[in-house]
């Protein structure tokens, strides 16, 4: 049971490194283009719920009007702007936490050593491990 406890943590922090490593692409592409396709997402998965909850749960089913979709918008806007500032903290206390060396878990081992996250790399070694392979 030990050794099955001490995989899944493995994976947990397998997977919150990657979710870093995602987040700081995420993060580059811009606030309000986060924050916009994360509402644009919402609306139509709660226009689907929506059609689909009145379809089977309601027999006469009030349209779609012009406030459904506003509203639903404005609150994936809203949504999409709080799940920024709650990833921004968790990445933010990610690189105070611990050096990134998330960047480097990816590296196949057939590939070579692995490299330590406290080593910088020269561009020379890099073109060296590039014509050895």
């Amino acid at each position: 049971m030990n050794k099955l406890w001490n995989r899944y943590n493995a994976w947990r922090v397998r997977s919150q490194q990657l979710s870093v490593a995602r987040w700081a692409g995420e993060r580059a592409k811009g606030k309000d283009k986060f924050a916009l396709r994360f509402a644009f997402t919402f609306t139509m998965c709660m226009i689907a719920f929506h059609d689909i909850f009145n379809h089977f749960f309601d027999a006469g089913g009030d349209a779609f009007t012009f406030f459904y979709i506003s509203q639903y918008a404005i609150t994936g806007l809203c949504a999409g702007y709080g799940v920024w500032g709650r990833r921004e903290g968790e990445y933010k206390k990610a690189l105070k936490s611990s050096p990134p060396n998330f960047i480097y878990n990816r590296i196949n081992p057939a590939d070579g050593p692995r490299v330590s996250a406290t080593k910088t790399i020269s561009r020379e070694s890099l073109k060296i491990s590039r014509v050895n392979s």
